[in-house]
């Protein structure tokens, strides 16, 4: 089975404080994902002005992983996300050598619908999809 690590950042914590759960399946990422309040947190943020609320997840192996945060309008939250997809051997220098390299995108425009989207894709396994919907902002 496939395990992810899980952290959460609320609203009320500092910049450096997560809720660190641990490693996890994919159905608990999920579980977590939609029971997530984003509103609440939305919300608390804009009170609190301390942080956005924040999931990220990471492959076991550390080399995949994605973060959304959600601010502005609580009833319609923005959010920013990053991820960083497999490694991949590109050819360099006239094609005379090849290095590895992590393929990565980021956005500042996502819906919930997408970040969520990205997230499912990530845990498929799908990283070129996770990509390409972090980059487009779906």
């Amino acid at each position: 089975m496939t395990r992810y690590r899980l952290r959460i950042q609320y609203a009320h914590f500092d910049h450096e404080t997560y809720d660190d759960r641990g490693l996890v399946s994919g159905d608990d990422v999920l579980k977590e994902l939609d029971a997530f309040d984003w509103e609440g947190q939305v919300v608390a943020a804009n009170q609190l002005e301390r942080c956005s609320p924040t999931i990220y997840v990471e492959t076991e192996s550390g080399v995949e992983s994605i973060w959304i945060s959600g601010y502005q309008d609580p009833k319609s939250p923005t959010f920013v996300s990053e991820c960083a997809g497999s490694l991949e051997k590109r050819p360099a220098f006239f094609g005379l050598v090849t290095k590895t390299v992590c393929s990565s995108a980021h956005s500042q425009t996502m819906s919930l619908e997408g970040a969520n989207a990205a997230v499912r894709a990530l845990l498929a396994g799908d990283y070129d999809e996770m990509i390409h919907l972090v980059e487009s902002g779906q």
